[in-house]
């Protein structure tokens, strides 16, 4: 009885729980006070504005090195106008700084426009909402379409030429490939040289065709019948008129010529 008691506590708490979780109304962030926003708006004014307290924008070199030495924002606020400067040249003027709180991160962000020697321009800063210390600091330069295309057409050029760099060199890679790969220099010996003749081969011993002669056929063409019975009375009948009146030059075929009557058979 008892753990079935228990049993039933347990999942009635659950069901409390999640029912607690389901109807519970999320906690929104705290509003920005005008009076924060202004003392804000008023700090960042300050800091920036050429000639006043801080005067960020127009301090000598070595305060710039002591400021980054105290890191945090003040080694990225730093670092960011160091990068941009350069190509904007210095502050002229600024304009009315906004402040906004940014729900989804819970960080106070002033934004400030400004005016600079070659472009225009903004200043975002960023505070904690809990204790309006400063976080970051960021520069956007709003360049002209000219200049943004330029930019663009640089990197572009920059990339194309890296890539056929790195083609290049992987060429000249597997060029010298073949000289390394001792298989291929193997290759590259046995075609230089040229074949020799055999020592166990038999030299052909030249023949001496007496003109006019007809050079045998080949073997594997096919002799027909009537050749073969004709060539073999021609051998005959020349035996026979060796052995009648043999001459030291013997006869020589010159030509052979079908007739028609039938006195050859007398043979």
């Amino acid at each position: 009885m008892k753990k079935f008691k228990k049993r039933w506590t347990g999942i009635f708490l659950a069901l409390a729980c999640l029912l607690s979780l389901l109807t519970a109304v999320p906690v929104q962030a705290a509003e920005l006070s005008e009076n924060v926003a202004a003392q804000l708006q008023n700090e960042v004014q300050m800091f920036l504005m050429p000639g006043g307290v801080g005067d960020f924008f127009n301090l000598p070199e070595e305060s710039y090195d002591q400021i980054r030495e105290s890191g945090g924002f003040y080694e990225v606020a730093v670092d960011a106008w160091r990068d941009v400067r350069d190509e904007t040249g210095d502050v002229v003027s600024l304009g009315e700084t906004s402040v906004e709180l940014q729900e989804d991160t819970g960080m106070v962000q002033c934004t400030t426009p400004v005016e600079f020697e070659r472009y225009s321009g903004e200043v975002v800063m960023s505070f904690t909402s809990d204790n309006y210390y400063p976080s970051n600091f960021v520069i956007n330069v709003e360049y002209p379409l000219a200049k943004s295309l330029e930019d663009a057409g640089i990197n572009t050029v920059t990339g194309l030429i890296i890539v056929f760099v790195i083609l290049f060199f992987l060429c000249g890679v597997i060029y010298l490939i073949r000289y390394v790969n001792p298989e291929y220099r193997g290759k590259q010996k046995d075609a230089g040289q040229k074949p020799s003749a055999s020592p166990n081969a038999v030299p052909k011993s030249p023949v001496r065709e007496a003109p006019g002669a007809v050079p045998a056929p080949a073997a594997s063409v096919p002799v027909p019948a009537d050749d073969i019975e004709l060539a073999i009375v021609l051998a005959t009948a020349i035996a026979a008129a060796e052995e009648e009146q043999p001459s030291g030059d013997g006869y020589v075929v010159r030509s052979v010529r079908k007739v028609r009557n039938k006195n050859w058979k007398r043979v």
